[in-house]
């Protein structure tokens, strides 16, 4: 049975209630104007604020005494932040001790808690407040004295953390010894993958690093992937010539490529056996005239008979490599067999049942006009 203390405490929480609820919408609000400023990605930014039976349970749960107010109890209001990556719980950490006033006493690094032999929960807590700064806003005089916990983890520790909360275990000997190794086994594998994911982000970062210097000095070597392909096309001289003349043919403006159509574009290029950059020159140079001409018909078609193939012909605009489409278009429909046609279609433009006769009828017709 709760004691007269814990009913003066949940009689503050019902008057600060309306407070908290404040602080925690400021806090996200804040928090993600703040990441945005220093460019920090992050998967989520989320607010819970504790409720009025759980605030309850946690007061009976302690020892007489321990807490003597409302104040005492600093995590009422929690805002927590989950990366993509395990490197930017640091970065995360630095940007809310430069912003907000820190409880010291409260922090809490729970992988620095944990022995070299040790796997398990990680997660850096923070109790802080508004700082100096914000605190004397008018606009925050009722929160200005309030407290909230941040927890700041990456997505990987975040599902750990989630997963045993869900099982039921919060502490070792809870857990049956069966299944404890299983536990650590599993732990140790999520802290292995956030390191892997870092490294691959690392490699990704220094391979397109390297790419605009390797696509000129051996393209032979360099494959077709989505970020070849956005480099190739911003660099190179004949995909802006013909992506020049596409675009006047349509009317459009050129805007840059984005990583949805470079990963569609390698996508195509492979499947016609197009596999390194050196190859795609190749093949620009020897179908260009080519891919022009059939490039004026089906744009024309399309614009008379009010058809948007995934182009978007009718628009102001389109993405820089629009050459690497019409491309595509000219190898598969050079195949000559309506079978490959209808397998190219189905898999790069949403199985469009006329989509195959309407591109080998014009291009029948180019070729037609070209042997003329």
């Amino acid at each position: 049975m709760a004691d007269a203390k814990c009913y003066e405490i949940l009689n503050e929480y019902d008057a600060a209630e309306g407070s908290y609820r404040i602080l925690g919408k400021k806090l996200t609000d804040l928090m993600a104007d703040l990441l945005d400023g220093d460019s920090i990605r992050v998967h989520s930014v989320t607010f819970r604020r504790k409720e009025r039976d759980s605030l309850e349970k946690k007061i009976a749960s302690k020892p007489s005494g321990k807490y003597a107010c409302l104040a005492d109890i600093t995590d009422i209001c929690g805002l927590r932040i989950v990366t993509y990556f395990e490197d930017d719980v640091a970065r995360v950490e630095a940007l809310v001790r430069r912003e907000f006033s820190i409880d010291e006493k409260n922090y809490e690094n729970k992988s620095a808690q944990l022995d070299d032999n040790e796997f398990g929960y990680r997660s850096v807590h923070h109790i802080v407040s508004l700082g100096d700064a914000r605190r004397n806003l008018p606009e925050n005089k009722k929160i200005k004295s309030l407290k909230a916990e941040v927890q700041i983890r990456s997505i990987l520790q975040h599902a750990w953390a989630e997963i045993e909360h869900d099982l039921g275990y919060k502490f070792d000997a809870a857990v049956p010894k069966l299944v404890r190794r299983r536990f650590y086994r599993l732990a140790g594998l999520f802290e292995l993958a956030d390191q892997e994911f870092m490294t691959i982000r690392d490699q990704l970062t220094e391979y397109a690093g390297q790419l605009p210097s390797e696509i000129v000095e051996k393209p032979a070597e360099v494959t077709v992937d989505m970020l070849s392909l956005s480099v190739f096309v911003e660099q190179s001289a004949i995909v802006a010539d013909l992506d020049r003349e596409i675009a006047n043919i349509g009317n459009w403006m050129l805007v840059s490529i984005n990583d949805d159509m470079a990963s569609r574009d390698a996508a195509m290029l492979r499947f016609l056996g197009i596999i390194t950059i050196d190859q795609v020159v190749s093949e620009l140079t020897k179908y260009r005239q080519l891919i022009l001409d059939f490039a004026r018909a089906w744009i024309n078609r399309s614009k008379t008979f009010e058809e948007f193939p995934d182009d978007d012909p009718g628009y102001d605009e389109v993405k820089k490599g629009i050459v690497l489409m019409y491309l595509s278009y000219v190898k598969v429909l050079s195949s000559g067999t309506i079978a490959i046609v209808k397998t190219y279609v189905n898999e790069f433009f949403d199985g469009d049942v006329t989509m195959p006769e309407r591109l080998m009828e014009v291009f029948k017709s180019v070729v037609d006009s070209r042997g003329a």
